[in-house]
């Protein structure tokens, strides 16, 4: 497209402000700027829009993805537990094309990357928050029974209720995953323990 009647001056300012709208951080310089593809792409759509001439671009080769594997990378290794399962699945996010870190089965995201801004953030580990139960105290059963034992003791203390049952041993598993993982996978068993002896007692 042919500058119709703005000035070089005003075409040059014009597109300098549309480069920060692309997530670009440089600027015109005679008539040549240097993008990434993506950059580039979204450039000319603005410029479509407005009329404008698009100026003479040089493409920074294999910017995008650098930027996304380094981001990828940095999200794996602040989540070393997850890495080995995590997805980055593309959305759209407020009009924005996104990248986000999964692992299928929890429900939440571990990292973000704006593919229009070519910039990514990791998050980190919601902080676990301990709740009281209003169930008889455990005066450290948790730790000196055995499976089996405590499965009948929390089936007793807490009715019969699954619910309560499991809020307890799940919440004992998340606080102990990382420090005490024997400890954790005994309340997995112990879990399992509790199904098995309500399902029993239903047939009865």
């Amino acid at each position: 497209m042919k500058v119709t009647e703005l000035l070089i001056e005003d075409w040059t300012m014009t597109i300098n402000s549309l480069l920060k709208k692309v997530g670009a951080d440089t600027e015109v310089k005679g008539r040549k700027v240097e993008l990434t593809k993506r950059q580039k792409d979204a450039l000319a759509d603005l410029c479509k829009q407005r009329k404008l001439m698009m100026p003479d671009v040089v493409l920074k080769e294999g910017a995008d993805e650098d930027k996304l594997e380094a981001w990828k990378e940095k999200v794996k290794k602040a989540h070393p537990e997850h890495a080995a399962k995590m997805k980055f699945k593309g959305r759209q996010e407020g009009g924005k094309d996104m990248i986000c870190a999964e692992v299928p089965g929890l429900d939440r995201c571990f990292g973000v990357f704006d593919m229009d801004k070519l910039k990514g953030d990791v998050l980190g580990e919601a902080k676990l928050k301990w709740h009281d139960s209003d169930a008889p105290d455990a005066n450290g059963k948790f730790r000196d029974l055995g499976v089996e034992a405590l499965a009948d003791w929390l089936i007793k203390t807490r009715g019969g209720d699954m619910q309560k049952i499991t809020g307890s041993l799940n919440q004992q598993i998340a606080f102990n995953k990382k420090k005490d993982p024997a400890y954790a996978k005994k309340m997995e068993s112990t879990r399992e323990a509790v199904k098995r002896k309500l399902a029993a007692k239903k047939k009865d």
